[in-house]
């Protein structure tokens, strides 16, 4: 299923190659379609509307998961107009 959603991006994680949004005081786990997290390490700590398809795959067996849906990113789009430094001020 596509989804669209705004939120905070809340962390990195080289490692499992995901990123962990806060959205209605939750952390959705979200990981690239294509290539890797590097892509998005501007977006980081910062609000964003994020375009992407919803996985409830699990990634080892392939079953079909009910809770903790994972969410594929298509896009990352920042939906502050200021810039991060600035806001340190």
């Amino acid at each position: 299923m596509y989804v669209e959603i705004e939120g905070h991006i809340t962390r990195g994680n080289e490692k499992s190659n995901t990123i962990g949004l806060s959205y209605e005081n939750h952390i959705i786990t979200r990981y690239p379609n294509k290539g890797n997290i590097k892509d998005f390490k501007h977006t980081l700590f910062i609000n964003c509307s994020i375009k992407g398809i919803v996985d409830r795959l699990n990634k080892k067996t392939g079953e079909f998961i009910k809770k903790r849906p994972r969410i594929k990113i298509l896009e990352i789009k920042s939906i502050s107009p200021e810039d991060r430094q600035q806001k340190l001020f």
